[in-house]
């Protein structure tokens, strides 16, 4: 130090002062907080009377500093659930507090304000599905969690019960307390009439069991119910209570458990040309984007796909992009049980085709979360404007 003086030299001048780097979806936002809570204001103003009593309890509860329970927002799609999540997420940065939403699934964090996955919110380990968390006190993400008053959970009815049992108990070490979830306010929200947790070759009880509603920490929420189908349009109200009746289980089965859609519902011939016309054009691709075609399994999606490319433009070129498949194993000698063209006819469940078939102007789907903060996540659909030999431009 002595020799560093005689020279003139300042050690601050050398050594950048450690920062609290943090996350930029917890620090970097657009608005400041008086413009946040003039936001929130204005989305509050906005919601039905289920949602507003909901809004109202949660605000309440924040304002006490005192969390006795935790909430779950119930409600079929379209009800409203994520208008309520973004209305309650800026009028709580009005007041000054931390929130954070997750989701989980990418496509559904891409809808919430700053929205990330639950998995990598709360680095849950895939190796043991989500049984555990690899997140260690200390660290940066550890103490981004410290500060966050309320956290907003979408999708919860996917989320298995021994996920939320293993944030419960990540946040009570990150607490250290044994307040239920650390004494953060858990929001969540979801539709248990939808898609509950995936258990690999379970039945419908292991489905059951397997949901947050069976954990004991359910005990701690208090469900508030919405109903309004807000995003349907006029016409389709059939529809939604047709879905509702079905989720539900109000509506008729016969012995075998099935039931027997209106005749209405079904296609009345060329199921593509019904939903894509008879001919699809780049022109209105931005117009077809907001159609689909679903369907249970992926050979069907491929035989579908085939030939809504086949109604496109002949002008335009049909790119094949093959993959390159090989099997890993420890002994030489297993590579003869595993011929390439076995391995080129597998269609494991989140990988693209052996052949790729693909035209300029074509829509295609992301199977991988990229960025969720830019929308690219699994789910993500996308146009394609250029077809490289080995990289595809898409918007």
């Amino acid at each position: 130090m002595d020799k560093m003086q005689a020279c003139g030299v300042v050690m601050s001048d050398l050594i950048t002062p450690p920062v609290d780097h943090r996350p930029t979806y917890i620090d970097e936002d657009d608005l400041s907080t008086p413009e946040h809570a003039a936001l929130g204001g204005e989305l509050l103003e906005k919601l039905n009377m289920q949602q507003r009593s909901a809004a109202d309890d949660i605000l309440q509860t924040v304002a006490s500093g005192h969390v006795a329970r935790h909430f779950f927002v119930d409600g079929p799609g379209g009800s409203g659930k994520t208008f309520l999540y973004t209305a309650l997420y800026h009028a709580l940065l009005g007041q000054r507090k931390t929130a954070i939403c997750v989701a989980w699934t990418g496509i559904a964090a891409n809808l919430l304000p700053r929205g990330r996955t639950a998995s990598s919110t709360f680095k849950l380990n895939i190796h043991d599905g989500g049984r555990s968390s690899t997140m260690k006190r200390e660290s940066m993400e550890a103490r981004v969690l410290r500060d966050v008053s309320v956290i907003f959970w979408d999708e919860i009815s996917m989320v298995p019960k021994w996920t939320l049992e293993a944030v419960d108990l990540l946040l009570k070490d990150i607490m250290q307390n044994e307040i239920p979830f650390g004494g953060k306010l858990m929001i969540v929200g979801g539709d248990f009439r939808q898609v509950l947790p995936v258990v690999e070759k379970g039945r419908q009880e292991d489905l059951e069991n397997a949901c947050v509603k069976k954990s004991p920490l359910w005990q701690h929420f208090v469900t508030y119910h919405l109903s309004s189908n807000m995003r349907a349009a006029p016409d389709s109200g059939d529809w939604a209570r047709l879905l509702l009746e079905i989720g539900e289980g109000r509506y008729q089965e016969d012995e075998n458990g099935c039931i027997e859609l209106p005749n209405s519902f079904y296609s009345t011939g060329d199921l593509i040309s019904d939903v894509f016309g008879e001919v699809i054009t780049v022109d209105d691709i931005t117009e077809l984007a907001e159609k689909a075609i679903l369907a249970p399994k992926n050979m069907d999606v491929a035989q579908m796909s085939d030939l809504a490319l086949q109604r496109m433009p002949e002008h335009l070129e049909l790119r094949v992009y093959k993959s390159i498949d090989e099997a890993q194993h420890a002994d030489p000698e297993d590579a003869l049980n595993y011929q390439i063209e076995h391995l080129n006819k597998m269609t494991p469940s989140g990988m693209p085709p052996h052949e790729l078939r693909l035209k300029k102007g074509c829509i295609v789907m992301l199977l991988r979360n990229l960025d969720v903060t830019k929308g690219l996540c699994n789910g993500t659909r996308l146009i394609v404007d250029e077809c490289g030999q080995h990289v595809l431009g898409c918007r």
